[in-house]
């Protein structure tokens, strides 16, 4: 495994990976996005002017189970106006998995020629204390997830390893490569593929991963 690459072993007892497509009720694809992955090494240690993270590789090691939930939502984003939660405030049909648990990799890449060893040892003393700037959660915030991290990066053994083909999944809402707020946003999708309960992420420049002008 190169240098730049961790492992961390997470799970938690609900997620939902919303898919796009399903505007007015959530359902969730069955493994996590790479934008969740991102998510939680984030959530561990990033400094978006200086690296930023890379997701490679998710291992399930648990079966896939979904379970239906009613979840009280707002229809509003936030914006400087305060909302007013009894006048805008909705039930929407969750489909979520739970009693989740994986295994996730991904690559510490740096950015405008930044050192990457300091970086390193400060992922790695935040990774082995179990801390985190804000809480790890498996697509909402309301999900949280548990993590340990894995010093050796290997794989661990399933007993019934899944194969599955999940389809078109999307990769990431915003373009990692971009440190600046504007023009952040741009989904890109890729098609993912479960083999021996292992789904191998390709990078973001890959042929692999379409763009949104790629989409259009």
């Amino acid at each position: 495994m190169p240098n730049n690459e961790f492992c961390l072993e997470v799970w938690g007892p609900y997620a939902c990976y919303t898919n796009p497509v399903c505007k007015t009720e959530r359902f969730t694809y069955p493994i996590p996005t790479p934008s969740v992955i991102r998510g939680i090494f984030s959530a561990i240690y990033v400094k978006p002017t200086k690296c930023s993270w890379e997701p490679t590789k998710v291992q399930v090691l648990k079966p896939i189970r979904y379970i239906n939930v009613k979840r009280n939502e707002v229809n509003s984003k936030m914006s400087y106006n305060p909302i007013n939660t009894e006048d805008d405030r909705t039930q929407r049909q969750t489909v979520a998995l739970y009693d989740v648990k994986y295994r996730i990799w991904a690559k510490l890449v740096t950015r405008n020629g930044e050192q990457i060893g300091p970086l390193i040892d400060q992922f790695k003393t935040r990774a082995f204390k179990g801390s985190f700037f804000a809480h790890p959660c498996f697509g909402l915030k309301e999900f949280f997830a548990f993590y340990k991290f894995i010093e050796d990066g290997s794989e661990a053994p399933v007993e019934n390893p899944l194969n599955m083909h999940v389809g078109l999944m999307l990769y990431d809402v915003f373009d990692y490569r971009v440190t600046t707020k504007q023009g952040r946003i741009a989904p890109s999708v890729f098609d993912a593929n479960v083999l021996n309960s292992i789904c191998v992420i390709p990078p973001y420049t890959s042929s692999q991963v379409r763009k949104q002008q790629e989409c259009a």
